[in-house]
């Protein structure tokens, strides 16, 4: 499973301006521990930061 850091920008109330995919991970624990610390730094007044979950897709290993 991998998990997409995702920054949610508004542009209003409940209105999205953009979202952008800041880093993917494999590991659900690592994705929320740096949305945590995005959200320590400090994001934009008007952004949100958080981890989805995307199923079916399987971690590459081995590739040269």
């Amino acid at each position: 499973m991998m998990w997409l850091l995702i920054l949610v920008l508004f542009s209003g109330p409940m209105q999205i301006d953009r979202m952008e995919i800041i880093a993917t991970y494999w590991n659900e624990k690592k994705c929320v521990e740096r949305a945590t610390y995005a959200k320590e730094v400090g994001i934009p007044d008007n952004a949100n930061v958080g981890c989805i979950r995307v199923e079916g897709v399987k971690e590459a290993k081995g590739i040269a």
